[in-house]
């Protein structure tokens, strides 16, 4: 039987679930726990699950078993890792039938004889409790996590991986014995256990919540005499962090490190008391190492972790999770295609544990159905699309009480018009992220009226979120918020496992990204066009556009009237619009401002070179010659200029494209911006966040 853990994570179970029922052969039994992920997330699962399961029965935690080869547990409680898993080991161990259980991570995908390797590496080694498949990373399935588990040091309670970082290909042809000298204990990933361990030494220690508990289970399982088993074959893929978000220490939330620190030395208190003194004095080098990260905030929560594990005060760490029974409101007035709607989703995919949330938005294609998957649909309130209403203004206020919201976040003008007003009637606390200034398109009476509206509704925001240093020194200079009350977390993006390939011969495809709108001075395209038609290279070219608005038609009228519309296409929104990055010559932004333009971040993520007008926003990602090519707003012949020394020049183009993308991996990793983000929310839901950050 298979029992799988959900927190948050439906559309990584549902993957889970579908490569297991692609497997040679089927389980007997698959369960799922769901441990109170109060997100939509059991009825999203159950919803596709169908879809390839005759029958998915459901059950709370005190059920009986079903006869149903599809079982769904709702836990009303979240108890930590061992909890819900311990709730479905124990309905597996109602069925007579079962022999083994195979405990898997739902952020796994598994090969499809996965379980068969597992069941006759068990079968033919009698004495092994358990036995451990071998962990692939998921992003590069030619690199090993793990063959099988982990070491586990009795001096410091570090866990090296086994054959960790190795290539696939050689970590197979390692022989099984001498790998399985090296284990201490298997890694929780992907684990077939046999009953009589369970009935013999009990199930995994609740005591843990999170981290360290496999160890620990592994480790108990060697003093019970039971031997630990590898099977080569048995191939299951891992996304690392999944659900917890860990996937690098440097970014790791607070309660991460907390739980790997307090669970660490309890263990080492438990399985090696004697070497004690020496794991303590090694928790003044992890402060060191907080410090070097630029993380000395961290250090007094490095000692309460050494305290706590020393005394073994374990358990929930309740005083790291202040969203407990409060929730974080994100407001926006739009949903559709953008970088705001792009901005809150990436946030939403990145939700700490700890973290509630609701939303309030349009209902908008794409994100609004996005944001309802991922947060459940009764926590999504519905606002106009870029309009202010009084009713919707009193319906969020109501909202926000029966939801228990204690932090506010609006992104972009209008929704901070609603956060700041909703700070006011309701106390709630407010933060707002600009996501930038939009002045230019204003005459002078409307730019002073809007600079006193800014100006007095600062007095009702308790922090301000700016996405680029740009944006911060222009919102400074306008005087639209103190320097005092900001906070500068620029965006993020996720960076894909390669690079989008080259073009190579025209003509050369060339990426825009637009809403059509004044800030993006689409219509500058055409300008554009014609310098390379006056050069004789317009054939070489092809511009591609990618989304909709107002001045859509009128930029293709353009084109036609200069008779240039045969090198122009505009292609509609997309879901996935870097789909068109692969084979592309670059991207290029006519934008008149921006805050942190996030689809220049994503074309260089993928490997394109930006072409990109010097303003605000564009500057902040850019350097020109370095890691993409900058011209003057307005100046046609510049951008047209840049063009054809990326299509003539290989070379330089290549190595834009490289240092590009390096430079978003290093600089702009959504995980960070997510992390710094809920970190701040954190603060103020406490009381406790400064500005000037």
């Amino acid at each position: 039987m298979v029992v799988l853990l959900n927190y948050r994570g439906a559309d990584d179970t549902v993957r889970c679930l579908r490569s297991l029922h692609a497997m040679h052969v089927l389980p007997g039994r698959i369960i799922v726990v769901d441990n109170d992920s109060n997100d939509g997330s059991v009825d999203v699962i159950i919803n596709e699950w169908k879809c390839f399961s005759e029958k998915v029965a459901m059950c709370d935690k005190d059920g009986m078993m079903v006869s149903s080869p599809s079982v769904m547990i709702a836990m009303k409680d979240n108890g930590g890792y061992s909890s819900g898993n311990n709730a479905g080991i124990r309905m597996a161990l109602q069925d007579v039938n079962c022999r083994a259980i195979w405990i898997i991570n739902n952020d796994t995908e598994v090969d499809v004889f996965a379980l068969d390797a597992l069941c006759e590496c068990m079968n033919a080694h009698s004495d092994s409790g358990m036995c451990g498949s071998t962990v692939v990373r998921f992003h590069d399935r030619k690199t090993v996590q793990c063959a099988g588990g982990y070491g586990f040091s009795k001096i410091l309670g570090t866990t090296p991986a086994v054959c960790g970082g190795m290539p696939l290909e050689h970590v197979l042809g390692l022989d099984p014995v001498r790998v399985e000298a090296s284990l201490k204990y298997l890694a929780g990933a992907s684990l077939l256990v046999r009953r009589e361990v369970f009935e013999r030494m009990g199930f995994l220690d609740e005591a843990y919540f999170l981290y360290y508990e496999d160890a620990e289970f592994g480790l108990r399982a060697r003093q019970h005499g039971y031997g630990l088993s590898w099977a080569p074959a048995s191939i299951v893929f891992h996304k690392e962090g999944g659900t917890t978000g860990a996937g690098g220490a440097a970014c790791r939330p607070k309660y991460v490190d907390y739980l790997v620190l307090r669970n660490r030395l309890y263990t080492l208190c438990r399985y090696s008391p004697c070497l004690l003194p020496i794991a303590v004095v090694s928790y003044f080098g992890v402060m060191l190492k907080r410090v070097a990260r630029g993380q000395a905030d961290r250090i007094p929560l490095v000692c309460l972790a050494l305290w706590h594990g020393l005394v073994g005060r374990l358990g929930r760490p309740d005083f790291l999770f202040p969203y407990t029974h409060r929730r974080v409101l994100l407001v926006s007035l739009r949903a559709d295609f953008g970088g705001g709607p792009e901005h809150i989703w990436q946030l939403l995919k990145c939700l700490p544990d700890e973290v509630s949330v609701c939303v309030a938005c349009p209902t908008d294609y794409p994100y609004y159905e996005r944001y309802c998957a991922l947060v459940g649909k009764e926590n999504v309130f519905v606002l106009p699309h870029r309009a202010f209403r009084c009713s919707s203004l009193l319906g969020l206020a109501e909202f926000c009480r029966k939801k228990n919201i204690s932090v506010l976040h609006s992104h972009g003008k209008g929704a901070g018009v609603y956060a700041r007003l909703l700070a006011l009637m309701t106390g709630i606390p407010c933060v707002h992220t600009f996501h930038g200034v939009h002045m230019k398109e204003y005459g002078h009476v409307r730019k002073w009226l809007y600079r006193i509206a800014e100006k007095g509704m600062s007095l009702l925001t308790r922090t301000g979120i700016t996405v680029s240093p740009g944006e911060k020194a222009q919102i400074v200079a306008e005087g639209l918020m103190p320097a005092t009350k900001l906070h500068l977390i620029e965006n993020g993006v996720a960076v894909p496992d390669a690079a989008a390939s080259l073009s190579v011969t025209p003509p050369h495809r060339v990426i825009s990204i637009s809403r059509f709108d004044m800030q993006k001075h689409s219509e500058f395209l055409v300008d554009i066009l014609e310098v390379l038609q006056c050069a004789g290279r317009l054939n070489d070219f092809r511009l591609t556009v990618v989304g909709d608005g107002f001045g859509r038609e009128p930029l293709l009228a353009m084109a036609r009237a200069r008779h240039l519309d045969g090198a122009l296409e505009c292609v509609g929104t997309m879901v996935k619009p870097q789909e068109l990055f692969e084979g592309a010559l670059c991207y290029v932004s006519t934008s008149r401002w921006e805050g942190m333009p996030l689809a220049v971040l994503e074309a260089m993520a993928h490997g394109l070179p930006p072409v990109v007008t010097d303003v605000v926003g564009n500057r902040d990602v850019v350097a020109h010659g370095v890691t993409g090519l900058l011209y003057a707003e307005g100046d046609a012949h510049a951008a047209a200029s840049a063009l054809m020394q990326l299509a003539d020049t290989p070379d330089l183009r290549a190595g834009l494209a490289g240092r590009a993308r390096e430079h978003v991996r290093r600089h702009h990793d959504v995980r960070v911006m997510a992390t710094a983000t809920f970190d701040l929310l954190r603060n103020v839901a406490c009381g406790t966040a400064r500005g000037g950050g």
